[in-house]
C-alpha cells in the first residue's frame, strides 16, 4: 500500500515497514526521520546479525574512515577505528584490552582485567574530575568494602594513600611533604 507518496509493507493487517517520500526507511515506525529507524515495543532484541565465522557491523564516513564491531567465533568482541580492527577487544572471560589484541597473554595474570598496551611508546591512564573534586583509584574487595585507595584531592592540591579502609595512610601536599 502507500499513503502520502510513502510505500507501505502490511502483514495482518498491520504496517512493519514504511518508505517515506523522503526515502527514509521505517522498520515499525510509521515516521522515520532518518535513513534507517527501527523500533520494537515489546522485546529486547531489535535486530540480530548472524555470521558464519566473525560478524561484523561497520559504520563508515566517506571522508573520515570507518568503525566496527567485531563478534569472532572465539568469543571475543572487538572495536576498531580508521581500518584497524582491533583498537580495543573484549575476551570470553571479560578481559579488556585497549591496544591490545589478547590481553590475558599480555597482562599479568593476576591483574588482566583491563590491559593497555602501547608496544612502541607511553601509555597511561588520566583521571579527570573537577578543580574542587577528588580523582581516585579505589580497591574493594569481594563483600563490597573500601580496602584501599589512591586519591588526588585538587582543592587542597594533595594525594594521598588508604589501606584498609582506614583512611590515610600517606598524604603528600603539593610540596612533596
Amino acid at each position: 500500500g502507500s499513503a502520502s507518496g510513502s510505500a507501505i509493507v502490511q502483514t495482518g493487517g498491520s504496517e512493519r515497514l514504511r518508505i517515506n517520500n523522503s526515502g527514509n526507511v521505517g522498520i515499525g515506525d510509521s515516521s522515520p526521520g532518518v535513513k534507517l529507524e527501527v523500533k520494537e515495543s515489546s522485546a529486547n532484541t531489535v535486530a540480530r546479525f548472524t555470521g558464519a565465522a566473525t560478524t561484523q557491523l561497520e559504520f563508515k564516513n566517506a571522508t573520515v574512515g570507518v568503525f566496527e564491531i567485531n563478534a569472532l567465533a572465539t568469543g571475543l568482541l572487538s572495536f576498531g577505528t580508521g581500518g584497524t580492527s582491533d583498537r580495543m577487544r573484549i575476551d570470553s572471560s571479560g578481559n579488556v584490552g585497549i591496544g591490545s589484541s589478547n590481553p590475558t597473554a599480555d597482562g599479568w595474570s593476576a591483574a588482566n582485567d583491563l590491559v593497555i598496551n602501547h608496544n612502541t611508546g607511553n601509555s597511561g591512564i588520566t583521571i579527570k574530575s573537577g578543580s574542587s573534586a577528588f580523582g581516585q583509584l579505589v580497591f574493594n574487595d569481594a563483600a563490597g568494602g573500601l580496602r584501599g585507595s589512591i586519591a588526588y584531592d585538587h582543592t587542597n592540591e594533595q594525594m594521598s594513600f588508604a589501606t584498609a579502609g582506614t583512611g590515610n595512610r600517606l598524604l603528600i601536599d603539593s610540596s612533596g611533604n
